[in-house]
């Protein structure tokens, strides 16, 4: 979050606090999210996030595109693991 030209760090708990004080007081609205909001915000994330990756590869060198194929083929087996059977060598650093 940047606030007057610096940078703050909030954790996500200490974020959601804020926003439930501010809710409360009535400063802030919170609206329920439909189902199809959802769906249209995950479609724009998986877009933007697709299009930021392109350009993070375009502008890698070579050993930063080496090591983000290497967390891949590390991470890779998470993806077709049941979560409750996943190797605990796969969280080694």
């Amino acid at each position: 979050m940047r606030l007057g030209g610096s940078t703050l760090k909030f954790s996500q708990d200490a974020m959601r606090e804020l926003l439930n004080r501010l809710s409360s007081e009535g400063l802030v609205m919170v609206s329920p999210v439909s189902g199809t909001n959802l769906r249209e915000v995950a479609a724009m994330r998986l877009l933007l996030e697709g299009h930021a990756l392109a350009q993070s590869f375009d502008a890698g060198e070579m050993e930063w595109e080496g090591r983000v194929v290497a967390a891949h083929h590390k991470l890779g087996p998470c993806l077709t693991t049941p979560c409750g059977a996943r190797p605990r060598a796969l969280w080694r650093c």
